[in-house]
């Protein structure tokens, strides 16, 4: 492992329970009928609605010296310092930045109190990977690998690089220092592929050439997924639905598109694998990962259009303008997922595209 590899770790709702905790503050303060949740904090910054009440917990010294970690923080920071260099980068007010320094120093011993940065302007911070919940630093932020901690108020960016625990973030670190380790023995077989991209790349196009000409080999599992669609291949549910099945593990992997979550069942694909076919998914890079710590033998690839082609086709999408805009915005931070992919066609012509994932992978 390269020790000298550095991760920015933020800390409001990344280490700390933060617009959970101050939710839970002000339900039992103010008593709102219905309760209020976290669940409605879709945006960040003050939206005229009952969610502004958070804004000043956040002047409040003892909400500094009271909040809660996540579960696992402490490990996972002990466990990261081991092999990287971990830096806290924290965008907290200047009157409240002693409080929060005594308690990073005191919660995490193994972190240098010299890595402990204050400031609002991330960007300028210079790490190899980032950890944050603001959509605004992951898109702005300078660093090679920006990675999104997945939460309400981040859910309308795709294409991200994101996760959604600690967990994720481990196994994408770890995929990351292996492309510094040049490996002796690559296999071709894969029995399970991945097809990863951009909005407007033409995944879908591109499986459903594969399954047509290539159906004796590949095969789409059902995914469920909180909007309403009609494609065979999905499976709608509610999100309260969703949520209970990702928590209960029957999904293996969750993402999400605009404001819609989808996910893989592990039942959906060892009914493919147990007929002798490859199970052929569209995902996201941060499914991706999921799915790579279940199953052997997965292989990534990543579908490339040139920029100015998937704006044309992101325009003519029906989806409203602002998840339009959501994806062109995050096309650039789409197209460094292309490095942890295994193999990349550029699908200017569907056929030679599907030729080469077929003769890629026996």
């Amino acid at each position: 492992m390269k020790k000298n590899f550095s991760i920015g770790i933020d800390c409001d709702d990344v280490l700390f329970r933060s617009n959970e905790y101050i939710i839970e503050k002000a339900q039992e303060e103010y008593g709102f009928d219905p309760p209020l949740t976290i669940e409605e904090l879709v945006s960040w910054g003050k939206t005229g609605t009952r969610t502004d009440i958070i804004f000043k917990y956040y002047e409040d010294e003892n909400f500094y010296n009271e909040q809660p970690l996540y579960e696992s923080a402490q490990e996972f920071i002990k466990t990261l310092s081991k092999k990287a260099n971990i830096y806290f980068i924290t965008a907290t007010p200047p009157e409240m930045m002693s409080f929060r320094a005594k308690r990073l120093v005191e919660l995490f011993p193994e972190v240098p109190k010299e890595n402990i940065i204050m400031t609002g302007r991330k960007d300028k911070v210079n790490v190899d990977m980032l950890l944050d919940d603001s959509p605004q630093n992951i898109l702005d932020s300078e660093a090679k690998y920006p990675v999104l901690f997945r939460r309400p108020w981040n859910s309308n960016l795709s294409g991200l690089i994101a996760v959604n625990s600690f967990d994720d973030f481990l196994k994408l670190f770890e995929q990351i220092m292996k492309s510094y380790v040049a490996l002796d023995e690559i296999s071709d077989y894969a029995n399970i592929i991945n097809l990863i991209g951009p909005s407007g790349s033409g995944k879908t196009q591109l499986a459903d050439y594969l399954i047509l000409h290539y159906g004796n080999k590949y095969e789409r599992p059902v995914s469920y997924t909180t909007k309403v669609c009609k494609d065979k291949h999905y499976k709608t549910v509610s999100f309260e639905e969703f949520k209970q099945m990702e928590k209960s593990g029957k999904l293996l992997e969750t993402t999400v598109y605009g404001k819609d979550w989808y996910g893989m069942s592990k039942k959906e694909i060892m009914k493919i694998i147990s007929n002798g076919k490859v199970p052929l998914i569209l995902t996201d890079i941060c499914g991706a990962i999921r799915l790579s710590s279940h199953y052997a033998y997965i292989k990534n690839v990543f579908v490339k259009r040139s920029r100015e082609e998937i704006i044309m086709s992101i325009l003519d999408k029906d989806i409203d303008n602002e998840h339009k805009t959501n994806r062109i915005m995050s096309l650039s931070a789409e197209f460094k997922n292309e490095e942890f992919c295994d193999l990349t066609v550029i699908n200017n012509d569907i056929v030679e595209s599907a030729e080469k994932i077929v003769r890629s992978f026996n």
